[in-house]
């Protein structure tokens, strides 16, 4: 009897410090869930029903209480989220203002130089004006991603520049050359009719010819070196510029588009609650979550189907790396 009271004691002893350390803890809760979920009750909570702190064993949590840690955990993730979003507010503006001061950049460029080719060539570029704005309707278009060569397309642009030039001088000369109207005669046609042979191939020969004066012009410099000098100011300052802009719309995008796919989750949210509130279930204290944790967790709501190159966790460092670089000029 005596050793049978002895055990019943220590049983009771037991079940009462257990007991008292679940309400511990159950009070440690009430304070958190106060604090974060005033006014919310647990019948408003929507999530899953069972099994969301699994525990071996006894557990300190009633139904009630996991639900409100979902709840907890949904908020607290929400909150982190939009942090995200603000810093993909911010890079969006700035993508924005910057474009906007390329975009300025590229129509004072544009005023400047149709101003002087009006001034050099007057009456012949300004009937062939247009082919110089379809050249920064280029440009704009590298800056906003949909071309690429930069240094192909300005050196086209000159080297067809040059060539509409040579043509022009030629057919004013030939203009200036022919003989007057009224020594042609009647039965002579019109002038492409009037040669043997005249047709797609000298069409083709008289572009070679033109082509050939053009790159024999090209080495006495007929721009003043003003193509060199572009040449070299653009592709000092574009690249960089076009890879500044697009790397902070495509970053803000990404980041939209990570809050919408982490909040989706229910298995998100039910990694942030069991890393942060489950223990209290076990009767242990709520103790931070440790940067492995953090990253697993991630690694886990942020998974897609294909090799470990497509995963965020393997891209997410490069894009910060690139940014850095691009931001710095390095």
């Amino acid at each position: 009897m005596r050793t049978s009271g002895s055990i019943l004691l220590i049983v009771t002893l037991c079940t009462s410090a257990y007991a008292l350390d679940c309400t511990i803890f159950k009070q440690e809760w009430m304070k958190l869930r106060y604090t974060i979920l005033t006014g919310v009750h647990s019948s408003t909570i929507i999530g899953p029903t069972s099994n969301i702190c699994p525990v071996t064993g006894t557990s300190c949590c009633d139904v009630s209480m996991e639900h409100e840690m979902y709840s907890v955990g949904q908020r607290q993730l929400i909150k982190q989220t939009n942090s995200w979003l603000q810093v993909a507010w911010k890079m969006s503006n700035d993508s924005a203002v910057l474009e906007s001061i390329f975009q300025a950049d590229l129509k004072q460029a544009k005023g400047r130089l149709h101003q002087f080719f009006s001034r050099i060539y007057g009456y012949n570029y300004k009937l062939h004006k247009n082919f110089f704005f379809g050249f920064f309707t280029d440009l704009e278009q590298y800056m906003a991603g949909q071309q690429g060569q930069l240094g192909v397309l300005i050196k086209n642009f000159f080297s067809q520049l040059r060539d509409s030039i040579v043509s022009l001088i030629e057919k004013s000369g030939q203009v200036n050359s022919s003989p007057p109207f009224s020594s042609i005669s009647p039965n002579t046609g019109s002038f492409g009719n009037s040669l043997p042979g005249v047709g797609g191939t000298d069409e083709a020969s008289e572009s070679r010819r033109i082509r050939c004066l053009s790159e024999k012009i090209a080495q006495l410099h007929p721009f003043d070196d003003v193509d060199v000098r572009l040449h070299a100011r653009m592709l000092e300052a574009y690249p960089p510029a076009r890879m500044l802009v697009n790397v902070l719309s495509v970053t803000s995008k990404l980041l939209h588009y990570l809050v919408d796919q982490v909040v989706a989750q229910s298995q998100c949210i039910l990694g942030i609650t069991r890393y942060r509130f489950c223990a209290i279930c076990e009767a242990q204290s709520l103790n931070n979550v440790c940067p492995e944790s953090c990253s697993q967790l991630l690694a886990g709501c942020l998974h897609v189907d294909g090799p470990d190159e497509t995963q965020l966790a393997y891209i997410w460092p490069q894009l910060i790396g690139m940014l850095l670089r691009t931001l710095f000029f390095t």
